[in-house]
């Protein structure tokens, strides 16, 4: 498997995730705008490690692509 070169940006985040165990992953529902041809809402995830700090993601959309960044370390999201 061929492995991808990672960002100066990107080895600090794997480098941050290293070692770390989940504690919990929340799914959290968010407004798409009536656009989702499924049948289950998308969901804004965030992953709690057992240090206390947490993982989210933010999904950026194009007329043509998707990208998705990850936010480490993120403020826990109030429950």
């Amino acid at each position: 498997m061929k492995r991808i070169k990672l960002s100066p940006e990107q080895r600090e985040t794997a480098r941050q995730l290293v070692g770390k165990t989940i504690k919990s992953v929340a799914m959290y529902p968010f407004d798409d705008g009536g656009y989702s041809s499924s049948t289950e809402p998308p969901t804004g995830p965030v992953i709690t490690f057992t240090d206390g700090t947490c993982l989210r993601f933010v999904v950026h959309e194009t007329e043509t692509e998707y990208g998705v960044a990850l936010i480490c370390p993120a403020r826990k999201r109030d429950e």
